[in-house]
C-alpha cells in the first residue's frame, strides 16, 4: 500500500525529470508532509487513495511525467485529479503497449528464424548453446558475421540483435551499424519494458 509520502516522492521525482533538477529526499517523511499546505495536503491524501483503490496498477512517477507534459511547471497539487491528465496517461499505455506488442512479436519471429536456420547446420552436434554457435558463424560470400547478414537482409530485427549483444553473445565491437550503436541503451530498455524477454 502506498503511502502519502510514496505519492509525494513520486510526484517529486516526476518534476525532477521535467526541469533536469535534482531533489533531495526528506529524511523524515512527517516533517515533509506537515510543510504542505492544507489544500495540498488534501489533494495528496486523494490521489493516494485513488492510487490505492482504483489505480492500484498505475505507477505514480508515470502519471506525474504526463501532467508535467501536459501543465508544464503549472502543474501542482490542485492538478492531480484533471481528467486531461488522465486522458494524455491513457494515451501514452495505449501507444505503450502497441509498441510492446511490437517487440514481443518481432523478437519471437527473429528467434523462430534463427531455429530454423541452424535446424539445417551442424549444431545439434556440438556442445555449444545455440546462440553461441550461431553469433560465431561467419558468412564467407558476404564476408562478414552471419547475425550481422541475417541483420542487414531483415532476417532477424534491431531487437533480436540488440537481446544477442545484451546476452554477450555477439558484442557490440563487431556491429559496423551505427543506428544500433547509437541507440542500443533505447533498444534495450524496449526489451526490459516488455517483461516477458528475459535480458
Amino acid at each position: 500500500m502506498r503511502t502519502e509520502f510514496d505519492i509525494l516522492l513520486a510526484y517529486r521525482r516526476a518534476k525532477s525529470t521535467y526541469t533536469k533538477i535534482g531533489f533531495r529526499v526528506p529524511k523524515n517523511p512527517e516533517i515533509a508532509l506537515k510543510k504542505l499546505k492544507e489544500a495540498d495536503r488534501w489533494n495528496l491524501s486523494n490521489i493516494t487513495r485513488m492510487f490505492n483503490e482504483m489505480w492500484a496498477n498505475i505507477d505514480p512517477y508515470e502519471y506525474f511525467l504526463c501532467g508535467f507534459e501536459l501543465y508544464g511547471k503549472k502543474f501542482l497539487f490542485h492538478c492531480f485529479l484533471r481528467s486531461q491528465v488522465w486522458d494524455v496517461y491513457s494515451e501514452k499505455q495505449k501507444s505503450k503497449q502497441k509498441k510492446i506488442q511490437f517487440v514481443v512479436k518481432s523478437f519471437r519471429e527473429s528467434y523462430k528464424y534463427v531455429r530454423q536456420y541452424l535446424s539445417n547446420t551442424n549444431w545439434n552436434k556440438t556442445q555449444v548453446s545455440l546462440f553461441t554457435y550461431y553469433c560465431n558463424l561467419y558468412d564467407e560470400k558476404e564476408k562478414d558475421w552471419t547475425v550481422i547478414s541475417h541483420f542487414k537482409d531483415g532476417k532477424i530485427n534491431k531487437y533480436f540483435l540488440t537481446w544477442l549483444i545484451a546476452k554477450k553473445f555477439f558484442l557490440l565491437e563487431k556491429v559496423k551499424n551505427s543506428d544500433i550503436k547509437k541507440n542500443f541503451r533505447i533498444y534495450l530498455n524496449d526489451l526490459a519494458e516488455t517483461k516477458i524477454i528475459p535480458l
